[in-house]
């Protein structure tokens, strides 16, 4: 499972050492900094969190999305204009809900298990923290 996590800078990351115990928690997580301006990032960090996550994504995972309602719709029209089934996208029930990391993972465990057509696949997510 990917998990990338959408920022200006690197200050700008939200809970960065919540996110560093839970990649090294779990083996089956990589968590991936996606910096949109910050000219001290390392050059595969730099860009906006969906690019990013589009850079790691393989056609057999699932999208997970949450953010600004604008962000939002912008990134399912670029999904699905890239080809993504609607049924690999996620979104928030409700704009206004924000998951915490940790409640991203077990939300998106839970529903992959509950896939057993997906049974296996890696997936791929997208938090950004851009406003």
């Amino acid at each position: 499972m990917t998990l990338v996590v959408g920022a200006r800078t690197f200050t700008d990351l939200y809970d960065s050492i919540a996110l560093d115990k839970l990649q090294c928690a779990h083996d089956w997580l990589t968590i991936v900094p996606a910096f949109s301006d910050d000219p001290c990032a390392e050059p595969a960090e730099r860009g906006d969190a969906l690019t990013i996550a589009l850079e790691h994504h393989r056609p057999d995972q699932d999208i997970y999305l949450c953010g600004p309602p604008a962000m939002l719709a912008a990134a399912r029209s670029r999904l699905r204009a890239l080809g993504i089934p609607a049924t690999r996208i996620h979104l928030p029930q409700s704009p206004l809900m924000t998951l915490s990391a940790q409640q991203w993972v077990t939300a998106s465990r839970a529903a992959a298990r509950q896939r057993p057509s997906t049974r296996g696949a890696r997936e791929s997510g997208v938090v950004p923290r851009e406003a």
